[in-house]
């Protein structure tokens, strides 16, 4: 898997960015319900 990555440096960053835009329009299209809560420390 290894040896794919080092001879294929564009598949992979291609790969990479399409799991980075999937997971953004994932986050910004889930409902609030479904969102984690945040609290702070303080």
């Amino acid at each position: 898997m290894y040896k794919f990555a080092i001879n294929r440096p564009i598949t992979i960053l291609m790969a990479v960015m399409a799991l980075v835009i999937f997971g953004m329009k994932s986050y910004t299209s889930m409902p609030l319900a479904l969102s984690p809560m945040w609290t702070s420390l303080s």
